[in-house]
């Protein structure tokens, strides 16, 4: 695993913190992105630096969260690290092969326009399926 000692009566307190805190960071990261996009299209600012600004704090927050995760995954035991990166494996499978195809429909002009929220939709979907298959499959 990581090399770190931790009791087994420790683990579970330990995993909800991380849970906790993961979850904390992915709802900042996602507020700052809606604060973002609907400042924009209200026109609540119209300095173009105000908008690079709303997007730097925003990927600051992102990265924040992926080393968050990444820690929450380190500690982790094996059972529920191989049922994450099984999750994430659906998830980058069906974003990868959604996103494709939703790419072609909208090329055929079956789709009007294009949005990232459905490939967004898709990579959460897909994840949140992996994980009940993995929690399932290992119960």
């Amino acid at each position: 695993m990581n090399g770190k000692s931790i009791k087994p009566d420790e683990a579970p307190a330990r995993s909800k913190k991380n849970h906790a805190l993961i979850m904390l960071w992915i709802f900042a990261w996602m507020a700052t992105f809606v604060a973002a996009d609907k400042a924009e299209a209200y026109e609540w600012y119209t300095e173009g630096f105000l908008s690079l600004l709303a997007v730097a704090i925003n990927v600051v927050i992102g990265l924040i969260v992926i080393v968050t995760y990444m820690r929450f995954l380190n500690e982790l035991d094996e059972m529920q690290q191989k049922i994450q990166l099984n999750a994430l494996a659906l998830a980058m499978g069906i974003g990868l092969v959604g996103s494709v195809s939703y790419s072609l429909l909208v090329s055929a002009g079956i789709v009007a326009a294009p949005d990232i929220a459905v490939v967004i939709a898709l990579l959460g979907g897909g994840y949140g399926a992996g994980l009940v298959i993995g929690r399932t499959r290992y119960q």
